[in-house]
């Protein structure tokens, strides 16, 4: 078993993936919900079309938010009370592992 342990997470690449994530989970939401409506609701087409736009956009400005701040608070806190780590388990390792190096 090895043992990783995660010392910090650069905010903006993850706040950037969990954006676009997010957005792609409310496009769906979005259409699941517009199609609802449409079908048992008293709602007209424009409505729906606002749910198609507005989910996503909602739904990644949630994600920008709760990861810039979930990020930096892991940040800080990780410095007072230690980082998180976890035990994995490699099964095909090679015997020699060649050294990459670092050019500056």
């Amino acid at each position: 078993m090895a043992t990783v342990r995660i010392k910090r997470f650069k905010v903006w690449t993850v706040a950037k993936w969990v954006t676009i994530w997010a957005s792609f989970i409310g496009f769906f939401l979005g259409l699941i919900y517009a199609a609802v409506m449409l079908k048992y609701g008293d709602v007209t087409r424009s409505v729906a079309v606002t749910y198609v736009i507005s989910t996503p956009l909602l739904n990644a400005l949630s994600g920008l938010v709760g990861s810039v701040v979930l990020g930096s608070l892991y940040n800080f806190m990780n410095d007072r009370i230690g980082a998180v780590t976890l035990e994995v388990e490699i099964d095909d390792v090679p015997n020699s592992i060649p050294q990459m190096s670092r050019e500056e």
